[in-house]
Order: structure tokens, then sequence, then C-alpha cells
């Protein structure tokens, strides 16, 4: 319908001359195809599009009421409320296209997930992190060491004192991420191993003495024969038994972790038989005192006893005995270190009487000799001028006096 148009008056039956007009008629300019960059997420920036018309110039309308008059307008720090249908014309020669529409999505940020862990660990233990759920959430983690994990909850074995740190979180909806959350984790390393030791071999009744090697801010744990437990760095067993000999353990705690354990072994002497003591009987003085003990396996032996007297044998001599030497004595018998209670013997020592002084009367004759008292009051008779031959006892016939008595006849 665009040209020239002419027009004519006519008046009694007589025309004007033509007048004529060019019209002209636009077209109606495309429709431009109207875009978006996609569903962003709040914050983010909306990318509108719309094809190219020549010669056009371009008209949008959107929620929040927008409008642009770029062909491909952008709209920064978006909110869930700039989602919704965007709508563009084109116009070309003042002919205005239909509008062609495009639909955008504003996702919300997830909340940020609460990130945490299971307390502190020791080397060689196991970290594990956590999250809050965030519904239709995926999970981001990062952490010390090139740590990274897609789990919500992750767990790391082996833990070394390189993975302690700040571990970071993040939560996923619909492409969009939230802010992160952090946890701070412990890992505390394995303190030194102590030293174990003991005081060396006990006797049975006497004291275990265990002994740990300090380790800076520990705190110990022994374990041991016969029930045994002590939380002392160097703890001491009196009264000891046999059952408690055997092998002690010990550990060092700092942080909550233990050391590897130690051990020391320790032995208990049990006290041998108490040997009898005996002697071989009153002796007279210049004699031999001889002592005797009963045989312990194994044994060694101290005498003791008066005057200063000492012996390690077991059956000890003491010759050329004095009264000074008579007493008791004692001895014990030693196994392993260990003594036996002592046993006890009482010594006599019998003086030597004093030497009688020998004499007689003076010389007799042999005629005249009578039968003679000796000290008791018994009569004595001299049969041969030489001697005594026989010391058999008289007895007086009468109390006549001594000369109605003679000598027998030779």
């Amino acid at each position: 319908m665009a040209g020239t148009y002419s027009v004519t008056a006519t008046v009694g039956g007589c025309a004007s001359p033509a007048s004529t007009t060019s019209v002209t008629v636009n077209p109606i300019p495309a429709t431009p195809t109207a875009g978006n960059g996609g569903a962003v997420c709040e914050v983010g920036t909306i990318l509108l599009t719309a094809s190219t018309v020549a010669g056009a110039t371009y008209a949008w309308t959107g929620p929040n009421g927008f409008s642009s008059s770029a062909q491909n307008p952008t709209i920064p720090s978006a909110t869930v409320a700039m989602a919704g249908t965007y709508s563009v014309t084109a116009t070309v020669g003042g002919c205005a296209s239909p509008a062609s529409t495009t639909s955008v999505t504003v996702n919300p940020i997830p909340a940020s997930p609460t990130a945490g862990n299971g307390g502190a660990v020791c080397e060689g233990g196991t970290i594990t992190l956590t999250a809050s759920t965030v519904s239709g959430a995926t999970y981001a983690w990062t952490g010390p060491n090139g740590f990274t994990s897609a789990a919500q909850n992750p767990t790391i074995p082996s833990a070394t004192t390189a993975m302690a740190g700040t571990y970071s979180v993040t939560a996923t909806v619909n492409g969009c991420t939230s802010s992160a959350s952090t946890t701070s984790v412990i890992v505390n390393p394995i303190p030194a191993t102590p030293t174990a030791g003991n005081g060396g071999a006990v006797c049975e009744g006497g004291t275990i003495t265990l002994t740990a090697s300090a380790v800076a801010g520990a705190t110990y744990a022994w374990t041991g024969p016969n029930g045994f437990t002590s939380a002392d760095q160097n703890p001491t067993i009196p009264t000891v038994t046999v059952a408690m000999a055997g092998t002690y353990i010990v550990t060092a705690t700092v942080n909550g972790c233990a050391s590897p354990a130690n051990t020391t072994s320790v032995t208990v002497n049990p006290i041998p038989a108490t040997p009898t003591a005996g002697n071989g009987g009153a002796v007279c003085e210049g004699g031999t005192i001889t002592l005797t003990a009963s045989t312990v396996a194994g044994a060694t032996y101290a005498w003791t006893g008066p005057n200063g007297f000492t012996s390690a044998a077991q059956n000890p001599t003491i010759p050329s005995a004095t009264v000074a030497m008579a007493g008791t004595y004692s001895v014990t018998a030693t196994v392993n270190g260990c003594t036996a209670p002592a046993s006890t013997t009482n010594v006599t020592v019998n003086p030597i009487p004093a030497t009688p002084t020998a004499g007689n009367s003076g010389a007799v004759s042999w005629r005249d000799a009578p039968y003679r008292l000796d000290g008791s009051g018994r009569h004595l008779r001299l049969d041969r001028p030489n001697g005594f031959l026989s010391s058999r006892p008289r007895t007086r016939r009468s109390q006549a006096p001594q000369s109605r008595w003679r000598a027998p006849t030779a």
C-alpha cells in the first residue's frame, strides 16, 4: 500500500488537475529473540540478550520495575525479587515489533552449614569433620595439607600433625554456594616413650621401685603382675611377694595421647629357709668349738657370736676356746641376695679347773706304816714300801687308838 496517491476535485462536472502524495508504509520489524545467561544466584548478575534486528532500537521491561533500551542489558547484584519474565521489543522506523520474552531464575544463596569436628585427635588417629544439613545441598571441604572432600561429614584416617589447622566447608544448592563455615582441628603429637626401669631384684617382703623417664607434661599409667596399677611416675610396691615378679608396663599421656608402652622386668627372690644352727656340745677351755648349720641349696652363710666372732663358713670351727667364747651364736643363709631369719645355738665353754696341790706326810718305815686316812675319812692299806697298790676303803672296827692297828706282815 505504499506509493503515490492522486486526488482531483470536481465541481459542476469539471475536474481539477490532480494532486499527488507519496505514502510510505513501514514493515513491522522482526521480533527479536529474547534470552538470558541462565539461572543466577542471588547477588549475581542477570544477563539479558536480544537477537539483532537491523536498524532497531530495543525496549526491555521486567520484574521489580526493570527497563532498559540496551540490546543486551545486565543487572548486577541480583535479588530473588528480580526473578521472572523479561520482555523486549525492537523498533524500526517507529514500528515496534511484537514483544519477545525470557524467564529469568534467581536462586537464593543457601544457608551456610555449621562446620565442626570430633575434637582433638592424637597423631595416627582419625579426624572427623561435620557439617549441618542444608536441604538439597552438595558440600565442598578444603583444609590443610591439600585436603578436599565432597562428603558432608568426611573422615581423615592416620592423622599427622601437618593435618592440624582450619577446615572450611560450603553448601551448594542449584549452583549457588553458601558462604564458608570453618572449624579448627587439633592433632596432638604422640609423646615420647618413657624409659621404664626398676631398682633391681628385691627380696620377698622388700619394696619394688619402678622408674619412668620424665616426659614433659605427661601423666603416667603403670600396669603389672598381680593386678598392679599406678598413676605415679615412679611408684613403689612395699611388702612384695613372689607373685609380684614379672613384666611391668608404663605409658605416658600428654593431651590425651598415649605414648607407645615400655616395659621393665622385675625379679622378686624368695626368702630362703632358715638354717638349723647347732654345735658339737660343751667344750673345755682350750678345746675347739664346732658350729653347724643345715644345708640350704645355693646359700652363703654368715655366723656371728660372742667375742666378735664372724664366719662365712657353713660349719665353722673355733680352736683354742676361751670362756669368753661361750654364749649364743647366730647364723643366716643368703640366696640371691635374700637372707633367711637367723637361727641360734648356745655354746658352753667349761673352764679348766685349778691344778690340785699334791703332797704326803713324809717318809715312813714300811713296818711302821699304819693304815692311813685319805681326805674323805677312808682307810688306805700300804702293801708295798714303793707305793699304794690298793685304795680300797677299810672301815674302822673300833674306836681304839690308832696304835692298835698294824700293817700286815710281809
